[in-house]
C-alpha cells in the first residue's frame, strides 16, 4: 500500500431538532504520508464547496458542513499543543454555536449531516490552526454575502450570527505574530 492514500471516513448521522440534515458526504479524509497522518483534501474540498455554493440554501448547507469539520478537527487537535489547547477548545465552541445558528434558518435544506469524527491529526498544531482559521474566514465572507442576498429576515439573521462565530474561530486560530 505504499504511496496509496488510506482514507478514513466519519460516521454519518446527526439529528438536530428532529430533522436530519446533510450536505453531500465529504468526510474527514486523512492520508498516511511517511508514517504520519496528515489532514489533506478535506479542508480544501470544504473550502471549494463554500466558494461554489449557490444561493442561500447552498451557503447554509456548506456552512453546516464547515462547522462540523471545524468541530471535529479542533476536538482532536486540542490536546496536541498545550499552548493551543484554549484556542482549539474555544474555536470548537464557536463552531458548535455557528452550526446551531444556521440550524433553524428557514432556507437550510433538511437532510442528514455527517457527524465529524476525525482521526487524530499529527503534525504542527499551528499549521492546523492556520488552515482552520483560513477556512473559517472564507466561510464568514460567504455567510455575510448570503445574508445580504437573503429575502427572509430569519435567514439573514442566521447567516450574520453564523458569520460572527466563523470570525471568532478565525481570530482564535490565526497565526500569532
Amino acid at each position: 500500500m505504499a504511496g496509496k492514500p488510506r482514507v478514513y471516513r466519519a460516521r454519518a448521522g446527526e439529528v438536530l431538532a428532529g430533522r436530519m440534515r446533510s450536505p453531500p458526504v465529504i468526510t474527514a479524509a486523512l492520508v498516511r504520508a511517511e508514517g504520519r497522518r496528515v489532514l489533506v483534501k478535506q479542508m480544501e474540498l470544504v473550502r471549494q464547496r463554500i466558494l461554489s455554493a449557490d444561493g442561500v440554501p447552498g451557503v447554509l448547507s456548506a456552512g453546516w458542513e464547515t462547522f462540523e469539520l471545524v468541530m471535529a478537527v479542533t476536538a482532536v487537535s486540542a490536546d496536541r499543543s498545550a499552548d493551543m489547547y484554549p484556542a482549539f477548545t474555544f474555536a470548537r465552541g464557536s463552531a458548535v454555536s455557528g452550526r446551531n445558528a444556521i440550524a433553524f434558518a428557514p432556507s437550510m435544506p433538511a437532510s442528514y449531516a455527517p457527524s465529524g469524527t476525525a482521526e487524530p491529526v499529527t503534525g504542527d498544531a499551528y499549521q492546523v490552526a492556520d488552515a482552520v482559521a483560513a477556512l473559517a474566514s472564507a466561510l464568514s465572507a460567504r455567510l455575510r454575502d448570503a445574508a445580504g442576498r437573503a429575502a427572509d429576515a430569519d435567514d439573514r439573521a442566521a447567516c450574520e450570527n453564523a458569520a460572527g462565530h466563523a470570525d471568532q474561530i478565525s481570530k482564535l486560530l490565526a497565526q500569532r505574530g
